[in-house]
Formats: structure tokens, C-alpha cells, sequence
């Protein structure tokens, strides 16, 4: 199948194959492979992986930068390290919290939403807002 335009659904296949692609070089190395961004035009796909030196959370979980950048700004926001991963109901879908872009000053909390996994910006204090509310659910 030869491809003419890159879109939504094109792209997310393709980054999925590339990933999977070098998955394995990941492993036989002992390193995380993180993939950054998905910006892209009807005519250009540029792909940008990462190959990271393994670090575990408090719980033994592997961190990619998206968890090390939340736990390095998380207090300056004031929310928790625990936080990250954290689901909260919006506008009545269920989004997870996957990371912080601390330039957008406004909307520097990024998450992700359950259904499609399309990641949002959010208000810091939204979403601490919100988790509060999902917590006392």
C-alpha cells in the first residue's frame, strides 16, 4: 500500500511499526525508547525516537522523559509526584496525566485522553481541581 498523504490515521500506524521496530534494540540494550512528538504535514512525517538509560520510579516502574520531566516540575505546580499517570474526568471523558510542557505557561499540564489517546493541555490548577474531585469520588 503506497501512502500519498500522511494523516491521524496513517501516522499512528507508522510511528506504531517504527516503534515496534526498534523495540527490540531497546531491550537487548537495556534502555527505554521513548518517542517524541507526532507533528507532522500531509507531506512530511518527521519520526524522532530516544534511546534513554533506564530509570525506575519510587514503584519500580520504568520512567520515559515524559515521567521525569512531571516529577522534576510537579511541586512547582503544585501537585505530587504521585499524580503522574492520575485519571480525571473532564467535559465528561476520562483523561491520565502524562507529562508537564512548563513554556505553556497557561496550559502546562499535559494528559492524555482514555478514549483515543490524543494528549490536551490543562491549567495546572484544573486539574488539581479536578483530581481532587475524582480522589473524594
Amino acid at each position: 500500500m503506497t501512502t500519498t498523504v500522511f494523516n491521524g490515521r496513517n501516522v499512528r500506524s507508522i510511528l506504531d511499526e517504527c516503534e515496534a521496530a526498534l523495540k527490540p534494540i531497546a531491550e537487548k540494550h537495556g534502555l527505554t525508547l521513548d518517542r517524541k512528538g507526532r507533528t507532522y504535514r500531509p507531506d512530511a512525517l518527521p519520526v524522532m525516537f530516544q534511546f534513554l538509560i533506564k530509570q525506575l520510579d519510587a514503584n519500580g516502574n520504568e520512567m520515559d522523559s515524559r515521567a521525569k520531566d512531571f516529577i522534576k516540575y510537579a511541586a512547582s505546580y503544585g501537585l505530587k509526584e504521585s499524580d503522574f499517570l492520575a485519571e480525571f474526568h473532564s467535559n465528561g471523558e476520562v483523561f491520565r496525566i502524562v507529562g508537564f510542557k512548563p513554556k505553556a505557561r497557561k496550559y502546562p499540564v499535559l494528559a492524555e485522553k482514555v478514549r483515543d489517546g490524543k494528549t490536551y493541555k490543562f491549567p495546572a490548577e484544573r486539574v488539581k481541581l479536578l483530581l481532587a474531585q475524582a480522589k473524594a469520588a
